[in-house]
């Protein structure tokens, strides 16, 4: 799975980050001003994981920081960004939920406990017994953004060159005349 965003869809709608301070908590900060959840896009590096499946399992991912770590959760339910190898408590499964288009959960293999996020501090851990509101995520896939950037920054670039080509014939039209 390549570089991926996580979203929660609350009021306000928040992106998950992980700090540089505080052992590398993953947060959710509020998203900027002018962003929805549906034009949403990470603005920072530490917005970013990387997704890899555990080798052997049909459905079980480790998630990794920009910085290279792995997200983990432990025996309390606290969830961060530090762990440098990986094992059982830095294993997490999507699970899909029905509530919406794209809505995933994300349930710890150690634990059993999915990931939650507390609206008022932005707090995230992973000690919720079922999957509700406040562990329903959206996730976006860096690649499917860049897709889109490429196909948009394509057709620019093929408009710019239509301006170029008639800025040329009419230059060539001048260069003639004379």
């Amino acid at each position: 799975m390549g570089p991926i965003a996580f979203y929660f869809p609350g009021t306000p709608a928040r992106c998950l980050t992980t700090t540089e301070a505080d052992e590398h908590a993953l947060v959710a900060v509020p998203l900027s001003a002018h962003m929805t959840l549906a034009s949403a896009a990470p603005t920072d590096v530490r917005q970013v994981l990387v997704g890899n499946r555990v080798f052997g399992s049909s459905a079980a991912f480790y998630l990794k920081g920009a910085d290279g770590l792995y997200l983990t959760v432990g025996a309390d339910g606290r969830v961060t960004c530090d762990a440098e190898a990986i094992g059982t408590p830095q294993e997490w499964q999507p699970v899909l939920l029905g509530t919406s288009l794209g809505a995933v959960a994300f349930q710890s293999v150690a634990t059993d406990r999915f990931l939650s996020v507390d609206e008022r501090s932005g707090a995230v851990r992973a000690d919720a017994d079922t999957a509700a509101y406040r562990e329903t995520f959206v996730v976006r896939c860096q690649a499917a953004l860049k897709r889109e950037r490429t196909r948009l920054s394509k057709r620019e670039r093929a408009e710019e060159e239509m301006k170029l080509k008639g800025t040329r014939a009419a230059a060539d039209f001048e260069f003639e005349q004379t």
